[in-house]
C-alpha cells in the first residue's frame, strides 16, 4: 500500500466518523428542543423563544435545551435543585401517562379524604375535650358558689340566732324588771294596808 492509498484511506475514516458524528449530533438535536420553567416552581412556561428569553431576563423563567420533543408539556418540570428536565411517567407513552396520572391522582384523593376525615374527628375529640373541661369548670363553679353560699347562709343564722338571743335576753329582762316593780308595788301596797289598819286599830282604841 502506497502513500497515495494510505492518505486517502484516511481521509475516508476522517469523513465517516465525522458524518456519523453530524448524524448523531442531528438526531439529539431532533430528539430535543428548547423550553423554558418557571424559575420559582419549575412548572413548564412556553417553547417560543422571544417570549421564554424575555422571561428569563426578568429572572422569571429558566432554558433548557435538552427537553424531549415526544412528550406533552404536562409531562415536563424542571427539578429547581438538581436543574434537570424531569419527565412525568418517564418511558411511557402519552397513554400510558394518562394512566399513571389517574391513578395517582385517584390515590391522592382517597389521601385526602383520608386526611379530612383524620382532620374532622381530631377537630371533634378536640371539641369535645373542650367540652369536657368546660363541664368540669361549671361543676366546679357551682360547687364553689354553693360553698359560698352555705357560708354565707351559716354567718346569717349565727349573726339571726345572736340577734334573737339578745332579744330574747332584753325581754327576759323587762319582765324581770317588770316583776320587781310589780313585788315592789305590792309591798308598798301591803305596807300602805297595814299602816291603814294599825292606824284605825289605834285610832279604835283610843276611843274606847
Amino acid at each position: 500500500m502506497n502513500k497515495l492509498t494510505k492518505i486517502i484511506l484516511t481521509f475516508l475514516l476522517l469523513v465517516t466518523v465525522a458524518m456519523g458524528y453530524s448524524t448523531v449530533a442531528m438526531a439529539a438535536e431532533a430528539n430535543s428542543m428548547i423550553y423554558y420553567f418557571n424559575s420559582s416552581d419549575g412548572r413548564p412556561v412556553t417553547s417560543h423563544e422571544i417570549s421564554g428569553e424575555a422571561l428569563v431576563k426578568q429572572g422569571l423563567a429558566i432554558k433548557k435545551v435538552d427537553v424531549p420533543t415526544n412528550v406533552e408539556s404536562w409531562r415536563l418540570s424542571l427539578d429547581l435543585n438538581t436543574n434537570a428536565v424531569v419527565v412525568f411517567a418517564e418511558g411511557k407513552d402519552e397513554e400510558g401517562a394518562l394512566a399513571q396520572k389517574k391513578t395517582e391522582d385517584e390515590a391522592e384523593a382517597l389521601a385526602g379524604k383520608e386526611k379530612n376525615k383524620a382532620d374532622e374527628k381530631a377537630e371533634a375529640d378536640r371539641q369535645a375535650a373542650n367540652e369536657e373541661e368546660f363541664a368540669r369548670n361549671a361543676t366546679r363553679q357551682a360547687a364553689e358558689a354553693e360553698r359560698k353560699t352555705a357560708y354565707a347562709n351559716s354567718e346569717a343564722g349565727r349573726e339571726e340566732q345572736s340577734v334573737r338571743d339578745a332579744e330574747s335576753a332584753r325581754i327576759d329582762k323587762m319582765n324581770a324588771t317588770a316583776e320587781t316593780n310589780t313585788a315592789e308595788s305590792n309591798t308598798a301596797e301591803a305596807n300602805s294596808e297595814s299602816n291603814t289598819a294599825e292606824a284605825e286599830a289605834a285610832s279604835i282604841a283610843e276611843e274606847k
